[in-house]
């Protein structure tokens, strides 16, 4: 199953090491390679709409994505809302939905 993702991101004032609103536009729309939870390899398609296609070798799904403020919003419609967690830069991948021990839930970057 593709996860859905609300992806928020602080300021660099507020949280220096998260995207900002800019940063955020400059990377989307665009093709990305994820991995969700450490388990699941997918590949995340945004579209300039909006649009989002996810999957993996076995399973899609579609929902959106859009940034409003310093936050990166992505749904699929396996989940009834968007989830959120702060966006930064770590090496190659961008890391978001961190767990509680700081660890990313989901992890991408671009194609």
């Amino acid at each position: 199953m593709v996860a859905g993702a609300c992806l928020a991101a602080g300021s660099h004032h507020a949280n220096a090491g998260n995207l900002s609103a800019s940063e955020l536009r400059a990377l989307f729309p665009g093709a990305f390679q994820a991995v969700w939870k450490d388990k699941l390899n997918l590949t995340l398609n945004a579209g300039a709409d909006g649009r989002l296609d996810g999957h993996t070798w076995f399973i899609g799904d579609t929902g959106s994505w859009s940034v409003h403020g310093d936050n990166l919003c992505i749904a699929f419609g396996v989940w009834k809302k968007p989830k959120c967690g702060p966006v930064r830069k770590s090496g190659n991948w961008y890391l978001g939905l961190m767990r509680a021990d700081g660890t990313p839930r989901l992890k991408f970057r671009p194609q």
